[in-house]
């Protein structure tokens, strides 16, 4: 029932649009015999809208209404209503009879082909809408809108390839920088190679990713694990050490890999002098709570250590920190850490700035929106304890 109603509501309009088409041919041609019909078959459309039967209601209007230059326009917008309620099926048969009609102006016969591309990849029959939509770019029509779906296609269906090339074509013809975006997709390329053992390729496709993106800090974590990999920790360091220069909240991302490559190289000194530094240069807790455990590590008072840090930035990370250090003071230290550290892992960890997503992990294309780059880290590092002063 409340189908039906909806689609009153679509159909009327559009209806008396047509009707009046329809009317207004009637007496402008004085056509005897068949034309006399259609106003009758027009009211026993929207007679049948009024009731259940709503593919009936738009049956007997695309029957009622010829297919020409003055009505076509209406026709496509019918479809696109259609397409935009979810009902993908409607917007075919409406699109797929104007396509079908000989002799309209070549603007509907296009407009018609770009409306069934459309139509064909909300019906997730992606072949068939990346043919339209790559014939439609080839004739250098709808440039923009065309390119722009054959992204979303190409992402769907993860053909990176062929992202990257769509991609360059749709900045061309907008005028504006993709390539943060393009980035990424060297990016996926560059994961793909080091899920196959292919490392030096990995590297490469990080290192053109820089190159389309100096500022990509996923660039700089891949490549810095595909150095790892292929046991080139100096080349590691370097590539992981660029990331809190691109963007400062991706330190807690970055931080394991230089902790892992400084290790590998046997250069624990070295880690400390760069944790140092970062202690001075970073507004987070996170070089202090990793230079407490080379502390503990090697004998040194840790807890004291962090103990000063706190005092000077208190933050839940590294109360979790200190605490561990100071456990052998009974249960309750121990059930206290306990209750942080199920805490921070119950936090969302980021959020996406386009939608609000707040997932547990880091997505670089958020899965809510599917914008690229829109997800960031939430701040727990530099987060102050509440109350604290």
């Amino acid at each position: 029932m409340f189908e039906g109603f909806g689609l009153v509501v679509l159909l009327l309009p559009i209806g008396f649009a047509l009707g009046w088409t329809v009317a207004r041919r009637h007496i402008q041609q004085g056509a005897p015999g068949a034309a006399v019909d259609k106003p009758s078959d027009y009211l026993a459309g929207l007679d049948a809208a009024g009731t259940d039967d709503a593919d009936t209601s738009m049956t007997t209007l695309i029957q009622a209404i010829e297919v020409t230059d003055q009505t076509a326009d209406l026709h496509l917008t019918l479809g696109s209503l259609f397409r935009r309620r979810g009902e993908v099926d409607r917007a075919l048969r409406l699109h797929q009879n104007v396509l079908a009609q000989g002799g309209l102006a070549a603007e509907f016969a296009y407009r018609a082909r770009l409306e069934l591309a459309h139509d064909y990849q909300k019906a997730g029959l992606l072949d068939h809408a990346e043919k339209l939509f790559g014939a439609l770019v080839d004739e250098g029509l709808f440039q923009a809108e065309c390119l722009t779906a054959l992204v979303g296609i190409y992402e769907q269906e993860h053909d990176w390839d062929k992202a990257i090339v769509a991609a360059q074509r749709l900045q061309a013809v907008r005028g504006e920088s993709l390539r943060p975006v393009i980035a990424h997709y060297h990016c996926e390329l560059a994961d793909l190679a080091k899920a196959d053992g292919d490392f030096r390729q990995a590297e490469r496709l990080a290192e053109q990713a820089l190159s389309e993106s100096r500022g990509s800090v996923r660039a700089s974590l891949v490549l810095g694990g595909a150095r790892e990999a292929l046991d080139d920790q100096a080349g590691a360091i370097a590539a992981y050490q660029r990331v809190p220069d691109q963007d400062l909240r991706f330190f807690r991302e970055v931080m394991p890999g230089i902790e892992r490559a400084y290790r590998k190289a046997d250069d624990l000194r070295g880690l400390r002098g760069y944790l140092k530094e970062a202690e001075k240069d970073y507004p987070t807790a996170l070089p202090s709570v990793t230079l407490a455990k080379l502390m503990r590590e090697s004998g040194e008072d840790a807890a004291q250590f962090l103990a000063d840090r706190m005092s000077r930035q208190p933050s839940w990370s590294g109360l979790h920190a200190l605490l561990q250090e100071v456990e052998d003071l009974g249960e309750p230290v121990r059930v206290l850490r306990s209750a942080i550290e199920n805490s921070m892992k119950a936090a969302p960890s980021y959020r996406c700035r386009s939608c609000g997503l707040t997932p547990r992990f880091l997505f670089w294309q958020c899965p809510s929106c599917k914008q690229w780059d829109s997800i960031e880290p939430l701040p727990d590092d530099i987060q102050s304890i509440p109350g604290a002063s």
